[in-house]
């Protein structure tokens, strides 16, 4: 087969002989572009989870300060003193959250949630992917075979050409069959070319898909095991549980659950405890000045105009939504399991089909040929069994394409 390079100069260069299905897959994980943004995703919501928890960590507040100032009393010892002048102080205030009504809990876990919806959404991200690598990585074996099928046609038209030539410079045939038989030769050559130039075109989608430039000259081996479940009810218990989609949903309605008790949660009383401490470095009428304070604050929230429950009522009716989503999803993914199971079972009697016919194409061939070399048929029917064998083999190649792509979306729809 024609060697192939593919020059992306801003890729990263991989070369290969033969490019197998697993290194494909791995190669499109490590460096598609879709992927990173889809990392990048996980990696801000780890970040937005730990913002959640920050307002219940201790907190430290500095402040530095210095100007002029005229006539302002201050608390010094037992009495006040007119502070005048220019002068410049310091005030530091420590806060801890002692007591939140269970807010710090509830952030952690809605953090949690949508930690496992960013990654369910990487693993979204992950499963188009794949199906594309595998999709394309099934069109160009398809290709590669169609390619071989047409050459070994090809092959064949020339000998039956030189033949037919022989066989007329003998003067048993007539010279209308030497045509036929070029033209027969012509049309293969002219299939061969758009085939190749096809299984090109398959070449740069996959490069495409791997995010790397692929110096090689066909790929290889489809290496990845084709194991589904037992039956179709395994195979939809498997996507229940294992669909990214629906993870996501499921993820949104836990974090929307957790909101609406983390409003709930917000009209509890609240303790924190405090620590103030103020120093004065200059001023014309006092020499350097400091205080101290140490405390706890206790707050009842009473009265909100009912915003609490609304909020709250509001982020329940969202999750009951949520909630209602999933079951549409896992309906959906019923019936998508099912279209896809139907054809996954019928392949292996397509593929079987193909291969009798190829058996019958190449022995009516091999039979026709003899005839004709022994001058007991005409060229038509030489050049029928020929075009039979040609279909027979491109055939076999859309099967076995047929087989890894029906195997490739089930393994989609169950989620992996």
């Amino acid at each position: 087969m024609k060697r192939l390079t593919l020059l992306l100069f801003l890729l990263p260069s991989w070369s290969f002989a033969q490019l197998a299905l697993s290194e494909a897959e791995r190669l499109a994980r490590e460096l598609n572009p879709i992927m990173a943004a889809a990392n990048a995703d996980v990696e801000a919501a780890k970040a937005r989870a730990a913002k959640l928890t920050s307002p219940y960590r201790p907190m430290v507040d500095l402040m530095l300060y210095g100007g002029r100032t005229e006539g302002i009393a201050m608390d010094v010892g037992s009495g006040l003193e007119m502070f005048r002048g220019s002068g410049s102080g310091m005030n530091a205030m420590l806060s801890w959250k002692l007591f939140s009504g269970g807010q710090d809990a509830t952030a952690r876990r809605i953090g949690q949630s949508e930690i496992a919806r960013a990654q369910a959404r990487f693993g979204i991200a992950w499963l188009d992917l794949q199906l594309e690598v595998r999709t394309e990585f099934a069109e160009a074996l398809r290709l590669q075979d169609e390619v071989k099928a047409v050459e070994a046609s090809l092959e064949s038209a020339e000998e039956i050409e030189r033949v037919t030539r022989a066989l007329f410079e003998a003067g048993k045939l007539p010279e209308a069959f030497v045509y036929g038989a070029a033209a027969d030769r012509a049309k293969f050559e002219g299939l061969l070319a758009t085939t190749r130039a096809e299984l090109e075109g398959a070449y740069a989608r996959i490069v495409a898909c791997c995010g790397a430039e692929l110096i090689g000259g066909s790929v290889g081996d489809w290496d990845v095991p084709m194991e589904v479940p037992e039956s179709l009810e395994a195979a939809v218990e498997w996507a229940y549980s294992h669909s990214p989609e629906v993870e996501v949903l499921e993820r949104e309605a836990e974090e929307l659950r957790g909101r609406a008790r983390q409003v709930e949660q917000s009209g509890l009383p609240q303790l924190t405890a405090f620590a103030v401490r103020d120093q004065i470095f200059s001023g014309t009428s006092m020499d350097a000045r400091t205080g101290s304070q140490v405390g706890l604050t206790l707050s009842f929230p009473l009265i909100d105009g009912s915003m609490r429950r609304n909020e709250s009522a509001e982020m329940k009716r969202m999750g009951i939504e949520a909630d209602a989503r999933v079951a549409a999803m896992k309906n959906t993914l019923r019936a998508e399991v099912s279209a896809e199971w139907a054809k996954w079972t019928a392949s292996a009697a397509l593929l079987e089909s193909a291969n009798a016919r190829v058996a019958a194409a190449d022995e009516a061939y091999r039979i026709a040929k003899l005839r004709y070399e022994e001058g007991k048929t005409i060229r038509a029917e030489l050049s029928t069994a020929l075009a039979d064998q040609q279909e027979a083999r491109v055939d076999l190649a859309k099967a076995h394409s047929y087989r890894h792509v029906s195997w490739a979306r089930l393994r989609y729809v169950m989620g992996g």
